[in-house]
Protein backbone atom coordinates (compact mmCIF):
# COMPACT_ATOMS: atom_id res chain seq x y z
CA UNK A 1 0.00 0.00 0.00
CA UNK A 2 1.41 3.37 -1.00
CA UNK A 3 0.71 6.50 0.97
CA UNK A 4 0.66 9.60 -1.17
CA UNK A 5 3.55 11.52 0.38
CA UNK A 6 7.17 12.40 -0.26
CA UNK A 7 9.64 11.08 2.31
CA UNK A 8 12.80 13.10 2.94
CA UNK A 9 15.74 11.74 4.89
CA UNK A 10 16.74 14.87 6.80
CA UNK A 11 19.56 15.67 9.20
CA UNK A 12 20.03 19.40 8.68
CA UNK A 13 23.15 18.97 6.52
CA UNK A 14 23.62 21.03 3.38
CA UNK A 15 22.73 18.09 1.15
CA UNK A 16 19.61 17.20 3.16
CA UNK A 17 18.46 20.83 3.01
CA UNK A 18 18.86 20.70 -0.77
CA UNK A 19 16.88 17.44 -0.86
CA UNK A 20 14.17 19.08 1.25
CA UNK A 21 13.95 22.08 -1.10
CA UNK A 22 13.69 19.77 -4.11
CA UNK A 23 11.05 17.65 -2.35
CA UNK A 24 8.96 20.76 -1.64
CA UNK A 25 9.09 21.70 -5.33
CA UNK A 26 7.97 18.20 -6.27
CA UNK A 27 5.29 18.17 -3.56
CA UNK A 28 3.85 21.41 -4.89
CA UNK A 29 3.73 19.97 -8.41
CA UNK A 30 2.14 16.71 -7.29
CA UNK A 31 -0.06 18.20 -4.55
CA UNK A 32 1.47 15.84 -1.96
CA UNK A 33 2.59 16.32 1.63
CA UNK A 34 6.24 16.02 2.67
CA UNK A 35 7.37 13.84 5.58
CA UNK A 36 10.78 14.75 6.99
CA UNK A 37 12.44 11.91 8.88
CA UNK A 38 15.63 12.26 10.91
CA UNK A 39 16.93 8.75 11.60
CA UNK A 40 19.83 8.51 14.02
CA UNK A 41 21.80 5.38 14.74
CA UNK A 42 24.11 5.54 17.75
CA UNK A 43 27.54 4.21 16.76
CA UNK A 44 28.09 0.99 18.70
CA UNK A 45 31.74 1.91 19.16
CA UNK A 46 30.72 5.03 21.09
CA UNK A 47 27.70 3.91 23.08
CA UNK A 48 26.34 0.37 22.86
CA UNK A 49 22.57 0.83 22.66
CA UNK A 50 20.12 -1.84 21.56
CA UNK A 51 17.95 -0.68 18.65
CA UNK A 52 14.69 0.90 19.75
CA UNK A 53 15.69 1.50 23.37
CA UNK A 54 15.93 5.25 23.11
CA UNK A 55 18.69 7.80 23.08
CA UNK A 56 21.42 7.58 25.71
CA UNK A 57 21.83 11.37 25.57
CA UNK A 58 18.53 13.28 25.64
CA UNK A 59 20.31 16.52 24.71
CA UNK A 60 21.42 15.02 21.39
CA UNK A 61 17.88 13.87 20.67
CA UNK A 62 16.64 17.34 21.56
CA UNK A 63 19.02 18.84 19.00
CA UNK A 64 17.71 16.45 16.34
CA UNK A 65 14.12 17.40 17.18
CA UNK A 66 15.05 21.10 16.96
CA UNK A 67 16.62 20.59 13.51
CA UNK A 68 13.45 18.90 12.24
CA UNK A 69 11.12 21.43 13.88
CA UNK A 70 13.05 24.31 12.30
CA UNK A 71 12.78 22.70 8.87
CA UNK A 72 9.05 22.10 9.28
CA UNK A 73 8.64 25.75 10.27
CA UNK A 74 10.31 26.73 6.96
CA UNK A 75 7.76 24.86 4.86
CA UNK A 76 6.69 26.72 1.77
CA UNK A 77 3.17 28.12 1.70
CA UNK A 78 0.81 25.53 0.28
CA UNK A 79 3.09 22.55 1.06
CA UNK A 80 2.11 20.40 4.03
CA UNK A 81 5.22 19.25 5.93
CA UNK A 82 5.49 17.01 8.97
CA UNK A 83 8.62 15.81 10.71
CA UNK A 84 9.76 13.12 13.08
CA UNK A 85 12.93 11.81 14.72
CA UNK A 86 13.47 8.05 14.86
CA UNK A 87 16.28 6.12 16.48
CA UNK A 88 17.46 3.01 14.69
CA UNK A 89 19.47 1.77 11.76
CA UNK A 90 19.38 4.50 9.12
CA UNK A 91 19.31 2.46 5.92
CA UNK A 92 16.79 -0.17 6.97
CA UNK A 93 14.53 2.40 8.64
CA UNK A 94 14.39 4.64 5.57
CA UNK A 95 13.96 1.61 3.35
CA UNK A 96 11.02 0.39 5.41
CA UNK A 97 9.40 3.84 5.49
CA UNK A 98 9.87 4.23 1.73
CA UNK A 99 7.68 1.21 1.11
CA UNK A 100 4.70 3.33 2.17
CA UNK A 101 5.46 6.54 0.29
CA UNK A 102 5.21 7.80 -3.24
CA UNK A 103 8.80 9.05 -3.44
CA UNK A 104 11.89 9.16 -1.20
CA UNK A 105 14.39 12.01 -1.50
CA UNK A 106 17.88 11.92 0.02
CA UNK A 107 20.91 14.16 -0.04
CA UNK A 108 24.44 12.86 -0.47
CA UNK A 109 27.48 12.53 1.70
CA UNK A 110 30.04 13.33 -0.99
Amino acid sequence: MTTSAILVGYDGSTSSRAAYEWAQDEAARRHLPVNLVYVYEWPATVVPVPVGTGWPDPAVRGEAVAVVDEAVARARPGVSVSGTVIDGPVVSTLRQLSEHTELMVLGDRG
